[in-house]
């Protein structure tokens, strides 16, 4: 383990399953304080458990990047977690448009999809700077798949 990353926080949204699961894992390794950030309370807490029985330090944080209210509401309920915010990894996302192209995709599934995995974390981002400026080298890191 790092010394040098110990007491820092990274939050990772969809960090209940896959790549965002594995990386909040990886990041406990290495010290981390992990919020795992999802939109899901009981797949959340059973991410969590898992890393705490890995021996690492995790908290569930409620979380749905495609709600300004539920982003908002993340960001006040963080103040319970911690004071700064070294590592946001934007990970949520989701994939409606499965078998689709740019050239057969409905508009309103087009919107929806924008709405979740570009305004999403681009408002997460707006609501949890205050803590990354507390952080001596704060890091924002944003996940995209295909």
């Amino acid at each position: 383990m790092n010394s040098d990353n110990l007491n820092r926080i990274a939050l990772v949204t969809g960090a209940n399953r896959g790549i965002g699961f594995e990386t909040a894992k990886q990041l406990c390794q290495r010290g981390f304080h992990v919020v795992v950030a999802g939109r899901n309370d009981s797949s959340g807490h059973e991410a969590v458990q898992a890393i705490k029985a890995n021996g690492g330090t995790a908290t569930f944080l409620l979380l749905d990047v495609s709600s300004s209210e539920s982003t908002k509401a993340a960001a006040r309920d963080f103040a319970k977690i911690g004071d700064r915010l070294e590592v946001l990894i934007n990970n949520a996302g989701i994939y409606p448009d499965e078998g689709l192209s740019i050239l057969t995709i409905p508009r309103d599934q087009m919107v929806g999809t924008f709405q979740t995995n570009t305004f999403g974390p681009l408002e997460e981002m707006q609501a949890f700077l205050p803590y990354l400026k507390k952080a001596s080298a704060p890091r924002v890191i944003n996940v995209s798949s295909g």
